[in-house]
């Protein structure tokens, strides 16, 4: 069975005006795949349907990247609002 887990963490204040991301090396985990960047012109190809929400409170960036463990899968989404 394949666990999917999710991890949303809200960069409000903590890196605002960031131009880049550096992806945290997790104990058992494997990054998959490279960083995501995504700006307000691309958003809704990551969130289909509720970019204006984010751009409502002064989204700037956002960066996504994946991890893997066996069978489970981690995803962490870091926002620069």
């Amino acid at each position: 069975m394949k666990t999917i887990f999710l991890l949303f963490f809200l960069a409000s204040g903590f890196i605002a005006g960031a131009t880049s991301f550096e992806a945290p090396e997790i104990p058992g985990w494997e990054q998959t795949g490279e960083i995501k960047e995504f700006q307000q012109n691309n958003l809704f190809n990551h969130i289909n349907g509720a970019a204006e929400f984010y751009f409502s409170y002064d989204f700037q960036k956002l960066w996504v990247v994946h991890y893997s463990k066996g069978d489970a899968e981690l995803s962490i989404e870091v926002y620069d609002q």
